[in-house]
């Protein structure tokens, strides 16, 4: 399972829960703890602090509440792949129009227009 774990130079780093009432929550990161990308999504955590990994869900158990890899489990680290395709200016010009189309009345906007936009898990067409 794609988990997301804390780089050991990360490790009692502060990590911010949330704001309730005034008052702030405030917690550690903990060197070598894993976080599914959910959680990862929900806590706003710092994406410089972790990295990637494949580990299996039965080999992972809870240690005083932070979520560990026992030790023998087998970590795999994922390379990420970055997107380095340049953004033409026409794909450029169809994203600003369609972002302000979006802001005009629903009677004042374009019928019939389809944009293809580039995304990482390929084309998708919008209109």
């Amino acid at each position: 399972m794609l988990f997301y774990r804390v780089k050991d130079e990360f490790d009692k780093k502060p990590m911010f829960i949330k704001k309730r009432n005034g008052i702030e929550y405030w917690s550690i990161y903990v060197g070598g703890e894993l976080f599914t990308a959910n959680e990862v999504a929900l806590r706003h955590l710092k994406p410089e602090y972790l990295y990637p990994v494949e580990v299996n869900l039965r080999k992972t158990k809870f240690v005083f509440g932070a979520r560990m890899p026992m030790p023998d489990a087998s970590i795999t680290a994922i390379q990420t792949k970055k997107n380095e395709e340049e953004i033409s200016n026409e794909m450029v010009k169809n994203i600003v129009d369609f972002v302000a189309a979006a802001g005009r009345p629903q009677s004042e906007r374009k019928r019939g227009v389809v944009r293809v936009c580039k995304s990482q898990s390929g084309s998708v067409a919008h209109g």
